[in-house]
């Protein structure tokens, strides 16, 4: 890359910001004379700029350009995703931007505790800027009564307007404002209800493998971890069939046979067990 001097710019190259990504210098403007306090007359350059990744023009000084210390507001630098854009952080913004920052960590920070929980799970990219977040978020239902009740903490809910649906997604016709306590009891009726993360009933994404849950149980214990979902499925099924009959069942299915289903089982020696359950040895 190229560097500059404040009397050298070089429109031909593209130069470096220090956290920004690449720009390249467009045209020179008209320069920015200040005066100090005993009338000394100061003169800086001033030109436009384009940063390559985002096609973003600003009016920058030279010499910020010249340092790379130049900032392009649409750039991706929030967990590689989502920007501030043209517009501010704090004051009146400042309960919004919390809350949409947390929302972007939850989903695309891999660090974050709850992102697991989160991983099929998208933000709509107008709300991947802060800047058309807060342009569309006074149209969410519950945003006023958030305004209007500061004494009452509010969650961003996504899963009132998405029940059943596994891939929600954070956008202004699927998000709802609720308290948070609220919140709580839609997400631990969701899961209630829905009793699945994958396309059958009774079954849950947990950690890349398939658990079928607890309205199968047998005098062995929980039926078990499996790493394919089918599989999963029919093992549920033939269980609930010998042990829950009253359990709801699954009817739309690819069939397999147990021997084969089995194979799946993410314990392996469980599945030596399981073996010798089924042929009732």
């Amino acid at each position: 890359m190229s560097t500059a001097t404040v009397n050298n710019i070089d429109y031909n190259k593209i130069y470096s910001s220090n956290n920004f990504g690449d720009f390249r210098f467009i045209e020179e403007l008209e320069p920015r004379v200040n005066y100090s306090p005993s009338g000394l007359k100061n003169v800086e350059r001033v030109a436009m700029i384009e940063f390559i990744y985002t096609g973003t023009q600003i009016p920058v000084l030279v010499r910020d350009a010249i340092r790379g210390s130049v900032k392009d507001p649409y750039y991706p630098l929030i967990c590689g995703v989502a920007c501030v854009g043209n517009t501010y952080t704090n004051g009146d913004h400042r309960l919004l931007y919390d809350k949409w920052k947390a929302m972007i960590n939850r989903v695309y920070n891999i660090s974050n505790p709850k992102n697991n929980a989160y991983k099929n799970c998208t933000v709509c990219p107008e709300w991947l800027c802060f800047e058309t977040f807060i342009k569309s978020i006074p149209s969410v239902p519950g945003y006023q009564d958030m305004i209007n009740n500061p004494h009452i903490k509010y969650s961003i809910d996504k899963d009132t307007l998405q029940r059943g649906v596994i891939n929600k997604i954070y956008s202004p016709s699927t998000c709802i404002f609720i308290p948070m306590s609220e919140n709580i009891k839609v997400k631990i009726e969701d899961i209630d209800k829905s009793k699945t993360s994958s396309k059958y009933y009774g079954i849950v994404l947990d950690r890349d493998k398939y658990k079928v849950q607890s309205t199968v149980r047998t005098p062995y214990g929980p039926v078990g971890m499996y790493t394919n979902e089918d599989a999963a499925v029919n093992v549920r099924e033939w269980y609930r069939q010998v042990y829950s009959p009253n359990a709801t069942s699954n009817t739309d299915y690819p069939k397999m046979d147990l021997s084969e289903a089995i194979k799946y089982r993410s314990h392996k020696k469980k599945s030596v067990q399981m073996y010798h359950l089924i042929n009732n040895e």
